[in-house]
């Protein structure tokens, strides 16, 4: 659908990694359940989108660090994570 490649930056994280990145202690991506990725080029707000619609998994969404979080949870939508809102 986007017509151009997506680029994994993060899947699944052991303990250390985890914090390396700095990432919460009950991380998704310690369970396998969360995957981070970049669209270069492509509008990543536009990219979240359109990766909610076709998966109809929850998107966190970080457009200053252009990238995208994936995640398998009981949440619904897509979030922007750095300014705390609900776009989709």
């Amino acid at each position: 659908r986007l017509g151009t490649p997506i680029v994994p930056t993060c899947g699944t994280r052991c303990p250390s990694s985890n914090d390396y990145w700095g990432g919460v202690p009950d991380s998704l991506h310690l369970e396998g359940n969360a995957f981070d990725m970049t669209v270069p080029g492509f509008d990543i707000v536009e990219a979240a989108r359109i990766m909610y619609q076709e998966i109809g998994k929850p998107v966190r969404v970080y457009p200053d660090q252009e990238f995208m979080h994936v995640e398998n949870s009981g949440l619904d939508g897509v979030y922007n994570q750095e300014q705390g809102y609900y776009i989709y």
